[in-house]
């Protein structure tokens, strides 16, 4: 069985992986995708088994009917974010930081305040993306799960156990991938330009 888990960077993928992953016995493919055609895929060891494929639209095109020929192949999550601000403002920090995730508290990256600053040009490409999730989901896979990582976090064992009578899944797969650990960073205090930034969405929305 394969299961898509489509979402847009910096929207919690990683966490909402290791819990999908570990309770319900499914592999994880990582970022497997990044850096392969899905025209390979079936030459993978966590293809042998039942498994979660990660899908950032922009590792195929940022087209919706390009990343649909890929999609089209499966049945997917839909992971979104609803504070697109705090999506936004991590992975600009992201970018600065070097710093994907963590998994010790100790490993949380040390930020100034007022040290970072977004672009005009980041903005427009992280909106292009996010709208290529939004346009490749509404035109042709409306009806598959579609949930926020706020919303998962609120009950993750009730929501667990949603996507597992949706999908079917009959796992006695041991899996124990980490977890990552909160980086906790008040970005309002992080960035110079922050109140242009949110005006940037107010535009955006």
């Amino acid at each position: 069985m394969r299961i898509g888990l489509v979402a847009t960077s910096r929207s919690g993928s990683t966490l909402f992986r290791s819990y999908v992953c570990n309770m319900l016995g499914l592999m994880d493919s990582g970022s497997w995708l990044k850096h392969n055609s899905y025209a390979n895929i079936e030459e993978t060891e966590f293809a042998k088994e039942h498994h979660l494929l990660k899908v950032l639209p922009h590792y195929i095109s940022e087209q919706p009917e390009e990343v649909q020929e890929v999609t089209k192949n499966f049945t997917s999550i839909w992971l979104h974010r609803e504070d697109i601000v705090a999506q936004f403002l991590s992975h600009v920090a992201r970018l600065r930081t070097g710093v994907n995730h963590i998994y010790k508290i100790e490993d949380r990256p040390k930020i100034e305040n007022l040290s970072l600053k977004a672009s005009r040009q980041e903005f427009s490409l992280f909106k292009k993306r996010l709208d290529c999730f939004w346009n490749t989901y509404h035109q042709y896979h409306a009806g598959e799960p579609l949930i926020s990582l706020e919303y998962f976090l609120s009950d993750p064992s009730t929501n667990l156990a949603k996507i597992a009578n949706f999908f079917e899944i009959d796992s006695n797969h041991v899996v124990n991938i980490p977890v990552p650990v909160e980086l906790a960073i008040n970005y309002e205090h992080k960035f110079k330009n922050y109140n242009k930034i949110v005006e940037w969405f107010e535009d955006y929305g």
